[in-house]
């Protein structure tokens, strides 16, 4: 099986305003280098451990000032099951600070199916296939963004919108139709992976019918 490395780049602060970094292997593509870029502030990184065994510096990875880069090799060896969802967890030790962990996780565009629902209760079926929801946009079909907060397409993570991983579905809040006027909607679901997928709703009083692009 090949995987293909897609790293959502991130700068890493030393506040640990984050509490992990997700690296992204898509199944079916071959792996490749990633870089991740630490703001290091004067700090030194001491080791990098995935599980219990230490990575060696040059064979599994190089830092180059803040530019840490890991292995393709190094990355491979970690897909121990090729699952969807997370596979290792790597993890660096600095010389002042926490320990910050990188999560390996395999993925692949997530599938969004059609379904019926009402303003009240409305639930997009969703095989996430290890991918994880960063944000939504919403726009009229025919010009202008959808719901609350209307000077941007991007509404709120969790109160418009909410994934739900556990039943398999990406949930629009009541509050979201709240302020959507009768007529269609495309809606693009942007995941950590880098991937974007369009669905539209239509809206029809408290009826909602979503249909997969």
């Amino acid at each position: 099986m090949g995987i293909f490395l897609q790293h959502v780049s991130r700068r890493l602060r030393f506040d640990h305003s984050f509490s992990s970094d997700l690296i992204h292997l898509k199944k079916g593509s071959p792996v490749q280098d990633t870089q991740v870029t630490l703001n290091l502030n004067g700090n030194q990184l001491k080791s990098l451990h995935a599980g219990s065994k230490q990575l060696k510096q040059d064979t599994d990875y190089t830092l180059s000032g803040d530019t840490l880069t890991f292995k393709a090799s190094l990355l491979t060896s970690l897909i121990t099951s090729g699952k969807y969802g997370e596979n290792a967890v790597m993890t660096a030790k600095f010389t002042k600070g926490a320990d910050w962990n990188f999560r390996v996780v395999v993925y692949d565009t997530p599938k969004l199916s059609t379904v019926e629902g009402t303003t009240q209760a409305f639930t997009i079926p969703t095989d996430f296939r290890g991918s994880q929801l960063a944000t939504m946009e919403a726009v009229y079909t025919n010009g202008g963004n959808a719901g609350p907060q209307d000077w941007t397409p991007y509404k709120e993570f969790g109160n418009t919108f909410a994934p739900a991983y556990d039943t398999h579905g990406i949930k629009l809040l009541p509050e979201f139709f709240n302020s959507v006027k009768d007529g269609e909607v495309t809606l693009k679901f942007h995941f950590w992976s880098g991937d974007v997928v369009t669905y539209k709703i239509t809206k029809s009083g408290t009826r909602v019918t979503g249909t997969a692009s």
